[in-house]
């Protein structure tokens, strides 16, 4: 009977020993995983400062370009008006009208 408690003991302490160890192996696994996290939480918020910045550089270069885009139709419109007036008083010329 006192052989077979001691074997029982020895199992007890053998999984006293494993339950330890597995305890220690999932301590150090939960804190691999909250650092883990944390360093996902610092690259999120960079990530989401980079696109903010990177969305006021494509808005600041659109309001150019639109700016650009106004200019060059005035201009546009300026020279197909030029370009008629010249085309009819060319024509009228021709024509004998003057």
């Amino acid at each position: 009977m006192e052989a077979r408690l001691a074997k029982v003991e020895a199992f007890v302490d053998t999984f006293k020993a494993e339950l330890d160890r597995l305890q220690n192996q999932m301590d150090r696994l939960q804190n691999q995983v909250d650092r883990l996290h944390d360093e996902i939480t610092l690259l999120r918020e960079h990530m989401d400062r980079r696109f903010e910045e990177q969305r006021q550089y494509v808005d600041r270069n659109l309001a150019e370009i639109r700016k650009e885009l106004s200019t060059n139709t005035r201009w546009l419109v300026g020279l197909v008006l030029a370009n008629m007036s010249m085309t009819a008083a060319l024509f009228a010329k021709v024509s004998g009208l003057f």
